[in-house]
């Protein structure tokens, strides 16, 4: 039924690591600030990184919206009417050649309206859901813009976690049809006591990332004071 899934959407929503573009973004940086505080007033460790995706609304693949649809257990008639929505469509250009082209149409998230947010946060939800199944890391979404918490009681466990997590999430990333533009990916250490032979890089997918001083999320310099 309809209200039913409403209620899906609305569970999706609400989710405190749910991506939802409708809320103030400040909801994600309090929630973010809580967790590494908690860790530095324990004498504990985090491990923060921003992971950016490629091109992401134009790209994810419409295949992967009908399985999920279809796995979340959405109704039938509204599965054909989205489905209906996301079939025969073209891009019409103008080639080197001077000549007019047309491409079909396979990914993508209609933008400017109501539907795309949801479609997308139904598709990207498997990402987010991730961190119910890892201790101590937290997976925060607005739109797009990914970010991983780990924390953990000394160094080693906590850029461990982060890792670990990073490396999943990019390959269920990857496993939607989208990427992970590597070269933008940033990641920072905050801790809450002087520590000696602390780590410079953590290790993402075979990648070494250096742990900057400051990196930017939503807009905003987030720094290791």
């Amino acid at each position: 039924s309809i209200s039913e899934t409403v209620d899906i959407v609305k569970e999706i929503k609400n989710s405190k690591k749910a991506s939802n573009i409708h809320k103030n973004y400040m909801l994600l940086h309090c929630f973010c600030k809580e967790k590494i505080w908690m860790a530095r007033l324990t004498g504990g460790f985090s491990v923060v990184i921003s992971l950016d995706i490629r091109n992401a609304f134009n790209s994810i693949p419409w295949r992967i919206i009908r399985e999920t649809l279809r796995h979340k257990g959405f109704p039938t008639y509204l599965r054909r009417i989205i489905d209906s929505y996301l079939s025969d469509r073209v891009i019409c250009y103008l080639g080197q050649d001077g000549k007019g082209h047309e491409r079909d149409m396979e990914a993508g998230v209609p933008q400017g309206s109501a539907l795309g947010p949801i479609l997308w946060n139904i598709a990207f939800d498997g990402v987010l859901r991730m961190a119910d199944n890892v201790n101590k890391c937290d997976i925060l979404c607005y739109a797009d813009d990914t970010l991983i918490v780990a924390t953990g009681g000394d160094v080693i466990r906590a850029r461990m976690r982060a890792s670990i997590t990073a490396h999943r999430v990019i390959n269920w990333i990857n496993e939607l049809g989208l990427s992970v533009a590597t070269e933008k990916t940033e990641a920072i250490l905050f801790y809450g006591k002087k520590a000696d032979n602390l780590p410079n890089y953590i290790v993402i997918n075979e990648l070494c990332v250096d742990l900057a001083p400051t990196i930017k999320y939503l807009g905003v310099f987030i720094d290791a004071k």
